[in-house]
């Protein structure tokens, strides 16, 4: 058994999780994306009948970059990243992207959310296996004695985006899909996650850039 395995039923079972749906942030967050977000996603729209690779690249992994350089790369990203945790609970396998925050893209002990593209564009039957990715990335900061407060958790078909959040044994989904069509808002409500996260490991203010003048080869600088 890994992720891929997993149901809401089996999820909820199996961790003693409670799921409820409410929504994180009623205020509705949004942020004007940079021109090299709205230029790559108005390319990547373009194409036509985006396959799953193509919406990872086109899609995806642009937000979150976006996301990573106006917290100046204090967010990290890793893809495809292997975190087997507890093969006998099933907490085995690979997500698609681990974000963590701090400075150090060698360490993932500090996890803030797991993003799960979709399959065949599914979210709710990908939700259980993105949940149980939060409790193993959870379960990885607390063996690194690094206990996280919560950890997020986003399931994406590229244009739609459905957010969640564990936190002390529930799952709070909330229950509006954010759509890349409304790029503020997706990129507003990513930002708040990561702005929540940081607030609880540190009283210091965060420095968020507003990339307005950003180009296109800054952003591909890593």
């Amino acid at each position: 058994m890994t992720y891929n395995d997993f149901t809401t039923q089996t999820v909820r079972q199996t961790f003693k999780l409670r799921l409820f749906d409410q929504a994180f942030f009623p205020s509705n967050p949004r942020l004007e994306p940079s021109p090299w977000l709205k230029e790559t996603l108005e390319k990547g729209s373009s194409l036509f009948n985006l396959g799953d690779k193509a919406k990872n690249e086109f899609y995806i992994a642009p937000m979150l970059l976006e996301c990573r350089e106006r917290f100046q790369r204090r967010v990290q990203i890793f893809s495809g990243h292997l975190m087997d945790v507890d093969a006998a609970s099933g907490l085995a396998g690979r997500v698609d992207y681990l974000l963590t925050f701090g400075g150090n893209r060698y360490d993932t002990s500090m996890p803030a959310m797991i993003v799960r593209q979709a399959v065949k564009c599914d979210l709710v039957n990908n939700l259980g296996p993105c949940i149980a990715q939060m409790v193993a990335a959870s379960r990885v900061a607390k063996k690194a004695k690094k206990p996280v407060p919560f950890v997020y958790g986003c399931v994406t078909s590229g244009e739609s985006w459905l957010f969640m959040k564990l936190l002390d044994g529930e799952v709070q989904i909330d229950p509006r899909p954010i759509q890349l069509g409304d790029v503020n808002a997706l990129l507003g409500y990513l930002m708040e996650c990561l702005h929540d996260f940081g607030r609880q490991l540190t009283d210091e203010p965060m420095i968020v850039s507003s990339l307005a003048s950003t180009s296109p080869a800054t952003l591909s600088e890593r």
